[in-house]
């Protein structure tokens, strides 16, 4: 085998929450080729695989991840014109999101200017559908060409067959079996900005161009400590820990009732919201602070984000099951007192690499 694989490799300077144990095995991949060749050598040996991104994501449990880490740093972003307006751009799995955005913003494509900002990497953005200020990337998605470890055969699922949801996918449903290779989306040459968000309409300036538009996002997104700053204490963090809870008429109508009988909110138009279909979207940072939970608290070595409430904070010398102690009281605190479950945003490993917490 051409690709050198390293034993013990920590997993924690990998990671920005900096937390966990060491890799078993571990190797990085820098091409389709390498990382087929990495797939072929742990399937020969029955090894579990674990695909590690930019680490923005994921949480490493202490002990460790069993079988392979393959870490995915496959570089690439190809234009296609496709007729009219639309352009189509493909990028690498390992190509850094934020490369993406600049390549498509600097060329007046319009589609993914709500979306700087957002650390890790392109082959990891529809596994989520990330979205942010009223963009998702399952918006512009057109593709997603993978190896499919059941099949022993590369891939290209279109967008319908990814099954996008709100921060979910069949990718994510079906976890370890999918390792995305490169994503394509089609982009609209010269198209208007995504301006949506009250607070991004606020902020922007009048006629505000794509490039306006992502400087105004990631100003905002840095205020809120979501973006990666060395120099920022809330620095070890995966971002909102939390997703935003959808809920049906009749759960929504029980927390309003809480919120009013509390004295949390003077009138129903109070409570954040947004629609989601049928269902009803509420804001998790907004339940978390008025469930009583503030930001900026501290349970030793991990808390609470002193810019945002959706973040949990590493500060140094704690452990992962520290963490996710912390996020557990969150959770458990919140639905006591809404009745209202939340769900973990960030992938949370097991010791052979599949998810322990939903």
């Amino acid at each position: 085998m051409s690709l050198a694989i390293e034993t013990n490799v920590p997993l924690a300077p990998l990671t920005t929450f900096e937390l966990g144990g060491a890799a078993e095995s571990f190797v990085a991949v820098r091409s389709e080729a390498e990382c087929l060749e990495a797939l072929a050598h742990a399937e020969a040996r029955g090894l579990p695989v674990t695909v590690l991104g930019g680490g923005s994501n994921v949480v490493v449990p202490d002990e460790g991840v069993r079988g392979l880490v393959l870490a995915i740093r496959s570089r690439g972003l190809h234009l296609e014109e496709v007729g009219g307006a639309s352009v189509r751009l493909r990028a690498s799995a390992g190509e850094p999101w934020e490369d993406v955005v600049e390549a498509a913003v600097s060329r007046d494509l319009a589609g993914l200017e709500c979306l700087t900002g957002i650390p890790g990497l392109a082959g990891a953005t529809p596994i989520q559908n990330v979205g942010a200020y009223g963009q998702e990337v399952g918006d512009r998605l057109v593709s997603v060409e993978a190896y499919d470890r059941e099949t022993r055969r590369v891939i290209t699922l279109d967008r319908d067959a990814c099954e996008l949801g709100y921060r979910q996918s069949r990718l994510k449903r079906e976890a370890g079996r999918y390792v995305v290779l490169a994503v394509t989306f089609e982009l609209t040459r010269g198209g208007a900005p995504s301006i949506r968000y009250r607070e991004l309409a606020e902020a922007c300036p009048e006629g505000a161009s794509l490039a306006d538009v992502r400087r105004t996002v990631f100003a905002l997104r840095k205020k809120k400590s979501m973006v990666l700053d060395p120099a920022d204490p809330n620095r070890r963090s995966a971002g909102s820990f939390f997703t935003n809870p959808v809920v049906d008429a009749d759960t929504f109508a029980r927390v309003v009732e809480v919120a009013l009988t509390r004295g949390l909110v003077a009138r129903e138009e109070d409570v954040p919201r947004y629609p989601a279909g049928d269902a009803v979207k509420l804001a998790a940072g907004w339940l978390i602070e008025r469930a009583g939970i503030q930001k900026g608290m501290r349970r030793g070595p991990v808390g609470v984000s002193s810019a945002h409430a959706l973040a949990l904070v590493h500060h140094g010398g704690g452990t992962t099951g520290e963490l996710l102690a912390l996020a557990a009281s969150i959770r458990a605190q919140v639905e006591a007192v809404f009745g209202v479950r939340l769900e973990a945003e960030p992938r949370l490993l097991g010791p052979d690499g599949a998810p322990a917490l939903a």
